[in-house]
Formats: structure tokens, sequence, C-alpha cells
């Protein structure tokens, strides 16, 4: 039993509870103290962060109610 209905669940939701926050890298995790001796030169700390934002945009447009219909259109092209 769900404590909201499906379409106000955000999969970024279920995501943060069931497996913390998404992050490609530590360094891209605010939840994450991380010290790195790179992190004044790195070239990538920008581009992680781009695809933690990026991941994180995506998931909170998605809700469970969009996945039940792609999971019944999966078992029905397996038993046809």
């Amino acid at each position: 039993m769900l404590a909201r209905s499906p379409e106000m669940i955000r999969i970024s939701e279920a995501v943060a509870i069931l497996e913390g926050p998404v992050a490609p890298m530590d360094c891209a995790n605010p939840e994450v103290s991380f010290d790195c001796e790179l992190e004044r030169d790195c070239g990538l700390r920008q581009v992680w962060a781009d695809v933690k934002a990026a991941a994180d945009q995506i998931l909170a447009s998605w809700t469970l109610t969009n996945l039940v219909p792609r999971r019944f259109e999966r078992q029905l092209e397996q038993t046809t």
C-alpha cells in the first residue's frame, strides 16, 4: 500500500530513499564530504556535476505511474 497515489511519487524520491543520492562520482555528491587533491584543477568535476544534474532531472520527470504501462507492455511482448 502506498502513502500517496503513484502519479504523485517521483522516481527520484524512490531512488533517493532506496539507493541514496544519484552521483556518478563522490565529488558530484553534495552529501559526501570529499577532499580531492585534484579538485582545484580538475577538468571533469563540472562534467560530473552536469551528469548528476541531468540524471536528477530525468528521475524527477518520471513517476511510478509512468513505469506501470512499460512493465505490462514488456510482459505482453514476452507472452506473444
